[in-house]
């Protein structure tokens, strides 16, 4: 081969022309073999003149093998069970997504489990904020269960912790409102929802005299209606300890010592809302007996008496202890 020949780098792949620049064969290409080079690119087209099992794709990519995904450079191609994801930082309560960590810890302390729309009472939500505000200043909505409220990122949602295979059955009720099923939180033991216990219903609770403690335990702790309170629950085949949750996590506490701090607590309770309202509760009732009564939480909290009404609630709070399960 002589020296001009070794030259000529660019071939046409049609003929035996051979040229040293790269135009000159797109010249002589365009005139010579246009036809060729039109039923050439058909044939790739169609995935001919390919080997079998491989595709043709657009330049800057690659052909992989069949099940795998062409990704950009800065990705990577993970197995099906896995994906490419972004941690996010959601509120376990209201599923609220935040960016940076110290802002989700501040807003946990203060989050009532509902989004910024809904009434934390009555689980109405709401389209603006202005709404909302003229809603709660009305101040006349009923108490509703959280099991109501909406709850956005739904799909982000935690389940319950039900530590040492313990099952804490509540109502599965739908949002009617919303068509949300929703997992409930259950609130710590000490930091109970309260607000749908209201005056009457307090009073009412205070003129059963000695089933206070019990009546009152009810309510908050083993209420149907309201089942993120129940925050208490039974342990198959063990009848020294209950599950109490407490700073979100449920554990052992003896029930003889459980019960008595539930007795004195509830007692307490009543007696502070009687002392903070007994001008209003001696006008719906005799003053004598709401003496009796106070001198009667006195003897509860103080001393256990009378003892045998004492024992009598003993024995309810751990029925309801022991049937917790079932709730």
């Amino acid at each position: 081969m002589d020296k001009n020949n070794a030259d000529k780098k660019h071939t046409c792949c049609f003929c035996n022309y051979a040229t040293k620049r790269k135009y000159d064969l797109k010249r002589h290409h365009d005139a010579k073999h246009s036809n060729n080079i039109t039923r050439a690119c058909e044939d790739i087209i169609s995935g001919k003149n390919v080997p079998s099992g491989e595709k043709n794709v657009p330049s800057g990519e690659k052909n992989v093998p069949s099940g795998e995904k062409n990704v950009p450079s800065e990705e990577k191609n993970v197995s099906s069970e896995e994906k490419n994801v972004i941690p996010q930082l959601i509120c376990k309560k209201c599923n609220k997504i935040y960016k940076i960590k110290k802002s989700l810890v501040a807003h946990e302390v203060k989050c009532k489990g509902v989004d910024e729309l809904t009434c934390s009472r009555c689980m109405v939500s709401f389209t603006t904020r202005q709404h909302k505000s003229r809603h709660i200043a009305n101040d006349k909505c009923k108490p509703r269960s959280i099991i109501y409220a909406r709850r956005p990122n739904v799909d982000n949602i935690a389940s319950i912790n039900t530590q040492n295979n313990q099952n804490i059955n509540t109502q599965n009720n739908i949002n009617t409102q919303n068509n949300n099923n929703n997992t409930i939180i259950i609130n710590n033991y000490g930091s109970e929802r309260m607000d749908y216990l209201d005056y009457d219903k307090m009073l009412e609770i205070f003129k059963s005299a000695y089933n206070i403690p019990s009546v009152l335990t009810k309510y908050i702790h083993f209420n149907k209606d309201f089942p993120e309170n129940n925050n208490i629950t039974s342990i198959e085949d063990d009848k020294q300890n209950s599950l109490v949750k407490i700073n979100d996590e449920f554990i052992f506490r003896n029930i003889n010592n459980l019960i008595q701090e539930l007795i004195k607590d509830k007692t307490r309770m009543i007696h502070k809302f009687a002392a903070n309202n007994k001008d209003n509760i001696c006008g719906k009732m005799d003053t004598e007996i709401y003496e009796e009564i106070i001198d009667l939480l006195l003897k509860l909290i103080l001393l256990q008496e009378p003892s045998e009404h004492y024992k009598i609630q003993v024995s309810i709070i751990r029925d309801m202890i022991k049937n917790s399960k079932n709730i």
